[in-house]
């Protein structure tokens, strides 16, 4: 990171964005969550006589510490800091307007208007600076991938920690996958049903959902007892918890390393331009 420059203030609020993921993501890790975590499955199973059914549930839902939050917004609010910091070099540190508070990086979600909302965000800004700026926005896409821009998620996740509520889904948002045998040796099986708690159709076995609630049903094996042998089905679970912002459903980890690193980005290519 440049220790001084223009971009100076750009990089300490960066570096200072990366302090505290770093910090979150070891609580994250040490709560025994993560994108590659695998973690017991939060499922129980019991059996209804009168349904036929042996019936697999979900168990638990352990609530995030709000800190978490509070530690996300603080990154947040650095990386949106960082941008609105290069905003302001950028417009010549404000020499060109006489409303300073609205100096500010633009994100532009439409294509015929970018030109002039970062026109009118950075006053005074270098035609040169504006295409690059211009190539940084959520405007540059289309269809889904313009939602999921980083720029984009950062203003969302930005405005609802600053004005609105706390990011941070609570309780762990579980992805299960299910493997069932090719046989049942004490069970007469006549039908299985997977449910999933997001009330979409599961995809070979994958079942998730951001609200994985106690005592919900996840699988339902049906059938007949065999004579002379007590009932009873087996079956395989894998699941992984993930920690999830409540506005995007995206994992925390992810989602923030990708705003981080296309700040990153940005402030190298202006780096050697300013």
């Amino acid at each position: 990171m440049p220790q001084s420059g223009r971009l100076a203030g750009c990089w300490a609020k960066l570096e200072r964005a990366k302090h505290h993921l770093d910090d979150l993501y070891v609580e994250i890790l040490e709560w025994g969550v993560g994108d590659a975590t695998d973690v017991p499955p939060p499922v129980g199973k019991r059996y209804d006589a009168n349904e036929g059914c042996f019936i697999y549930f979900n168990t638990e839902v352990t609530d995030t510490p709000t800190s978490w939050s509070l530690i996300a917004g603080d990154a947040i609010n650095n990386l949106r800091g960082a941008l609105d910091h290069l905003a302001w070099v950028l417009s010549d540190f404000g020499a060109h307007t006489n409303n300073k508070d609205h100096v500010s990086f633009p994100i532009c979600w439409e294509p015929n208007r970018a030109d002039a909302d970062i026109g009118r965000r950075i006053p005074g800004i270098d035609t040169t600076h504006k295409a690059i700026i211009k190539r940084y926005q959520p405007c540059t896409r289309t269809g889904p991938l313009r939602k999921a821009h980083p720029f984009g998620i950062l203003q969302t996740l930005s405005n609802d920690d600053k004005h609105r509520k706390l990011l941070i889904l609570p309780g762990r948002n579980y992805q299960c996958f299910v493997k069932l045998p090719s046989e049942y040796p004490d069970f007469n099986v006549t039908h299985t049903a997977v449910r999933s708690p997001t009330g979409q159709p599961p995809s070979g076995g994958k079942i998730e959902g951001a609200d994985f609630t106690p005592g919900a049903e996840l699988l339902k094996i049906c059938g007949e007892p065999i004579p002379g042998r007590d009932p009873d089905v087996k079956v395989e679970w894998t699941c992984r918890g993930t920690v999830v912002f409540a506005e995007t459903d995206r994992g925390v980890d992810t989602t923030l390393n990708e705003i981080a690193a296309l700040a990153t980005q940005l402030l190298n290519e202006f780096d050697t331009l300013v």
